[in-house]
């Protein structure tokens, strides 16, 4: 299988897998890999799918790369480094809970909208009318909920 330029999904390159990529043409994540270059091919180890796999789901989190790159330094360092690990997880775990939140808020929006609209489809101009009272409370509601931290920081 060859090494596409696209992050590696975890079960994409399996350990002893040739890539044939050109050494300039290195996907993004090779800081993190310990490659074994012979006549411009690689082969990765159990170690690199190992990495690839964890970059992969820190990516899919939407942890930032800075805090990857700091999350390999510090896993490198093994037990020393467990207390800020955890930290940095745990972090990365409330951004998560926040998108979560989220999204059950769309899910809820988009449910009240179902219902709105089949009661407009139904003539019952009352139900829509509250449904719509409702719809108006949750928008109000949503515009002064605080932004998760992912989002304050990056200005969206």
């Amino acid at each position: 299988m060859s090494v596409e330029t696209s992050p590696i999904a975890p079960g994409a390159v399996e350990e002893g897998e040739w890539g044939n990529r050109e050494l300039e043409e290195r996907p993004w994540f090779s800081w993190a890999l310990d490659l074994t270059t012979e006549r411009r091919w690689w082969r990765y180890s159990a170690a690199d799918v190992a990495r690839i796999a964890t970059l992969a789901c820190l990516k899919a989190t939407g942890m930032p790369l800075d805090q990857m790159r700091r999350y390999f330094e510090l896993s490198s360092r093994g037990q020393s480094a467990a207390p800020a690990l955890r930290d940095l997880l745990k972090t990365q775990r409330g951004v998560l809970e926040a998108r979560l939140e989220q999204m059950r808020c769309h899910l809820e929006y988009v449910d009240r909208k179902i219902a709105y609209w089949g009661a407009v489809e139904a003539g019952d101009d009352s139900g829509a009318r509250e449904i719509a009272r409702e719809l108006d409370r949750c928008i109000r509601e949503y515009g002064r909920r605080p932004r998760p931290e992912s989002e304050a920081a990056a200005g969206r």
